[in-house]
């Protein structure tokens, strides 16, 4: 039942069968949304312990006494207290900074079977959905805020998203619990805030159901959203190669709505975040027209995806740096940048050689053949389909100024016979 005009103060549904057994850690910002939250929690917690986390992002002179209100506010209500301080350096969107800030800081504190509740509502519910709307977001974004997810070694739920803002802080008022107001959530510089403020109310002085319209929405892009993922995470999971790879030859069928979900659900399994519904539209776009000798590119804040030789290729976003390190052939050398390990393994205990590992340089030959052959290394990798960006990457072997071999891939026939003469293997240990 909607609590859209709530006059009870009833414990939330949401707030019965949390998932964990653990403690239960409330973002607590002091405001009415957490403050109310708080209470609930104080009068049902089902003896699970709870916690209140205030983080103070420090971007405004008032952030301090905001801190000590909340600190008072969880005494008032008998709930332990932690204080985090954020730092707040990026020059771009401090909204978005500040966020990931936040649930980094919170984050931490989630242990095995603890339980994060978040006092997000129907209005915010409402904001994001349009927001996301602006950005060109798919079903899956426009279901809006989950109602619970994994997060951390534990779980995050939103136990208030069918309760208002105005039915929240009526609550407060009831119970005679005062809050703290952030002048920040008054600032037009931010979207939320301009939406907040400027459009909404105008929108609903001319469609008074506005509001039930937008989740109604909401939940039939969750419904939407749930049927897609159930037609298109078998073909995802059949064209995986590894967990940086897929096969786009297996997809082909799929619409570009399809095609643009196994990419999300993709990404979400694998660094927790999926790109951006206009910058993965055009992305796809790109795809269809690129030459032969083009490699189409996402990048979005936490990884790059490419197109190349009818794969997807997810990786860092972060720039290749070029490394050279020392290696005792009897050690696991653990190499950077999540390119695993090297190892001389066998019948026998590895002898003890002084090698160079380093990665990849201009004008490489490499010798595979007893007759003094050599390959350039270039050719080798281009030849047998090594991705372009990843060329550079591929270890290689050294000793004083001769390369002995290129991953365990291709060995210089000397150091090859070293190997076999030792009942010896290299083995490149890739993270993929």
């Amino acid at each position: 039942m909607s609590r859209t005009e709530s006059e009870s103060s009833d414990l939330p549904a949401g707030l019965a069968n949390l998932p964990g057994n653990g403690r239960l850690i409330l973002a607590f910002s002091g405001g009415a949304d957490s403050t109310a939250l708080a209470s609930f929690v104080a009068a049902g917690r089902q003896g699970r312990e709870a916690v209140c986390v205030h983080i103070d992002h420090g971007l405004d002179p008032g952030s301090g006494q905001r801190a000590e209100a909340a600190r008072s506010i969880a005494a008032d209500l008998s709930l332990a207290f932690v204080l985090e301080t954020a730092v707040i350096s990026s020059p771009g969107n401090q909204e978005a900074a500040a966020r990931h800030a936040r649930y980094c800081l919170l984050k931490k504190h989630v242990e095995e079977g603890d339980c994060l509740l978040t006092a997000h509502h129907a209005d915010d519910q409402v904001e994001t959905i349009f927001l996301r709307l602006m950005r060109g977001a798919g079903p899956r974004g426009l279901a809006g805020i989950p109602r619970l997810r994994r997060f951390g070694r534990g779980w995050l739920a939103r136990p208030l998203l069918d309760w208002t803002r105005a039915a929240l802080q009526d609550h407060c008022r009831r119970t005679g619990l005062a809050w703290a107001e952030d002048p920040s959530n008054h600032s037009l510089d931010a979207d939320r805030n301009f939406l907040r403020h400027q459009i909404l109310p105008a929108l609903r002085q001319r469609w008074a159901g506005l509001d039930q319209s937008v989740l109604t929405s909401g939940r039939l892009a969750d419904q939407a959203a749930r049927t897609i993922e159930a037609r298109v995470k078998p073909l995802m999971a059949s064209a995986l190669q590894g967990c940086d790879r897929i096969d786009a030859s297996r997809l082909q069928g799929l619409s570009d709505l399809e095609l643009a979900e196994v990419i999300r659900m993709w990404a979400r399994d694998r660094v927790g975040d999926a790109p951006p519904g206009k910058p993965l539209d055009e992305f796809l776009a790109q795809i269809g027209s690129a030459r032969r000798d083009q490699i189409p590119e996402l990048r979005w804040k936490t990884a790059r995806i490419r197109y190349w030789h009818k794969h997807f290729w997810l990786n860092s976003p972060e720039p290749f740096v070029p490394y050279a390190l020392d290696w005792r052939t009897d050690h696991v050398l653990k190499l950077p940048n999540r390119l695993g390990s090297l190892q001389i393994a066998g019948a026998a205990r590895a002898p003890s050689l002084k090698l160079r590992v380093r990665s990849g340089k201009a004008g490489e030959r490499l010798k595979t053949a007893s007759n003094g052959s050599s390959y350039r290394v270039k050719e080798l990798l281009r030849t047998n389909a090594i991705a372009p960006w990843q060329r550079e990457q591929w270890p290689r072997i050294c000793q004083d100024d001769r390369l002995l071999a290129v991953g365990d891939r291709w060995i210089d026939h000397a150091f090859a016979d070293w190997l076999k003469n030792h009942q010896l293997e290299l083995h490149w240990h890739t993270l993929n």
